[in-house]
């Protein structure tokens, strides 16, 4: 999707410039003889301590008397849910089936199909494990390239403290995200943890 007007990478019907021309012809069609004048327009974001908050959470995870706690990332845009074959091993997940996936990732024009295993597991919550939720999920070598720190304490903003609301992700809990949660689970995750 490009401006017509500006060849940017915006739809010209959020693109300034193109508002600017519209509202210039506009004018001008009016008949009132104002002369076209430059305009500048500016939007300024600044955050001192330059930090994003992702949908993160800690879980627990149980399987053949192994209990342990994992981070895992919801990502709304991906279409499936994946764990690393590091927990998927270290929790000794079988695989129940395999799956052929057609992936197309960034900056790739064509699709590569790939061979995934896929696991059950059951996620629950860290702070009350009744709360729990059976995913499939395909079992992958790396779910992040970089890694995400969990949220400091310091940086997270007083209206959620004052709220006494508890944070899904541990402060605590130093591990490198390792379940990707996609839109197949992304619905029942959000909603059965959000009491």
């Amino acid at each position: 999707m490009t401006c017509r007007i500006c060849k940017g990478r915006l739809d010209e019907t959020i693109c300034v410039k193109s508002k600017l021309i519209n509202e210039n012809k506009h004018t001008e069609s009016e008949g009132k003889g104002i002369d076209s004048q430059d305009i500048v327009v500016s939007t300024i974001s600044y955050n001192k301590q330059n930090k994003i908050f992702l949908q993160t959470c800690t879980v627990k995870l149980e399987h053949n008397s192994k209990e342990i706690f994992s981070r895992l990332l919801c990502d709304c845009g991906s279409m499936r849910s994946f764990i690393t074959k590091k927990l998927s091993n270290c929790l000794e997940l079988p695989a129940i089936r395999k799956e052929k996936l057609s992936v197309c990732t960034f900056g790739n024009k064509t699709p590569t199909e790939k061979d995934y295993d896929v696991v059950k597991l059951i996620l629950k919550n860290k702070d009350s494990p009744n709360l729990k939720i059976d995913i499939e999920a395909l079992v992958t070598d790396q779910i992040l390239a970089a890694n995400i720190p969990p949220p400091e304490l310091d940086n997270i903003p007083q209206a959620v403290q004052l709220e006494n609301l508890v944070l899904a992700d541990s402060p605590d809990c130093q591990e490198p995200i390792t379940i990707l949660i996609g839109a197949d689970y992304y619905y029942d995750v959000i909603t059965v943890w959000k009491n």
